[in-house]
């Protein structure tokens, strides 16, 4: 998927023992693998938007835009990260490639463009794009950072 190998378990119909003398035909489910996305806050303790506390990773409304090996692009959503075992994001992503970009909203305040990058790699822009890696079988994860941009004088 998306020039990478991705190794996948496949999930039988019928999960019911059978006598090996007499074998048995099973039919097998495919079933798209999920992946864990960390989201990080870069400076989280730097807020100049907001001085009364750092920008949490629970302010940011991620978007999604999947972005298939074709070019061609899905449907779009928008949710929040949340706390799950290992971390803050989302854990049940579908695996494949991804266009996302963040917004800052906290109440009382404007909503802000945030910027967002590859965790550690280049640049921070509006949007980036991102692809999982397997971290152990079974187990594939993606990380991203997010960042307030600094305001317009």
């Amino acid at each position: 998927m998306g020039g990478q190998p991705f190794e996948q378990r496949l999930s039988p119909t019928v999960d019911e023992p059978f006598a090996g003398n007499t074998g048995a035909v099973r039919d097998f489910d495919f079933v798209r693998g999920h992946g864990e996305l960390y989201v990080y806050v870069a400076d989280w303790f730097q807020n100049p938007y907001d001085d009364s506390m750092p920008p949490m990773e629970h302010d940011f409304e991620l978007t999604f835009t999947p972005v298939y090996d074709d070019g061609t692009e899905g449907q779009s959503f928008t949710t929040y990260g949340f706390n799950f075992p290992g971390g803050f994001g989302l854990n049940n992503l579908p695996l494949g490639r991804y266009r996302v970009s963040a917004v800052w909203k906290r109440e009382g305040q404007e909503p802000v463009l945030a910027l967002v990058r590859v965790r550690n790699q280049g640049d921070y822009t509006p949007a980036v794009e991102f692809g999982f890696s397997p971290l152990v079988p079974g187990v594939n994860q993606a990380e991203i950072e997010v960042k307030l941009p600094e305001p317009k004088p």
